[in-house]
């Protein structure tokens, strides 16, 4: 009589089956069904800002980017507000950070927190009065999440385009982060607040030596 197969042996060929099926399907690329990994290429600052690219190990929609991002802390996908950032940024870009994808003719960088006209800080283009798209750009429709791409022998542009993130011919595999702190809390401004209020009265008798001391 033949043995009866471990469940966990069981489980671990139904696993690899699914995957194998959902690469056949398109569902899935080959690099896709392995685990991914994001790697800090270069972090840099402007305008008293922070910002931090990622690489990816294999293609990654916007939602996945932005998930990245926001697990950095106080991090999130990067709002450009300004032609003066946009060059700043594109300025911190290499070849490791673009994939060019020869049935679409495109070269696609990171993903930037864009989708069609508003950014992920709240502001929008208009509200912004800056606006980095390619002509022609945004399309619209099911491609809505904004990266930097360039078309034509693999070219680098600091120009946008907008993307269905689900395109299996979307290669993007990077994107850019900047740190955006929230307000400062309430507890920490009364403290602020008291420790100025300290601070002026103690000047105060500093100045007036008759005066009742205090100390801060």
């Amino acid at each position: 009589m033949p043995r009866a197969t471990p469940l966990r042996h069981r489980w671990t060929a139904l696993v690899k089956s699914a995957l194998v099926a959902a690469v056949a399907l398109g569902t899935l690329s080959a690099g896709q069904a392995q685990a991914l990994t994001y790697t800090l290429r270069t972090s840099f600052s402007f305008g008293g800002k922070a910002y931090r690219v990622y690489n990816a190990d294999q293609n990654i929609t916007w939602a996945q980017a932005r998930t990245q991002a926001q697990s950095l802390g106080t991090y999130d996908l990067v709002s450009i507000n300004s032609a003066a950032e946009n060059a700043a940024i594109f300025g911190q870009l290499t070849a490791a950070d673009w994939t060019f994808n020869p049935p679409s003719g495109v070269n696609f960088g990171p993903w930037i927190g864009l989708q069609i006209n508003t950014w992920v800080d709240g502001t929008t283009i208009a509200s912004n009065g800056y606006s980095g798209y390619a002509s022609g750009q945004p399309s619209g429709g099911s491609e809505s999440f904004g990266h930097y791409f360039g078309v034509i022998n693999a070219l680098q542009r600091d120009q946008w385009n907008d993307a269905d993130d689900t395109n299996i011919n979307v290669t993007v595999r990077s994107f850019v982060a900047e740190d955006t702190p929230g307000p400062l809390p309430l507890l920490g401004i009364a403290a602020v607040f008291g420790f100025s209020r300290k601070l002026r009265k103690r000047i105060k008798n500093s100045a007036n030596p008759g005066s009742s001391s205090s100390t801060i």
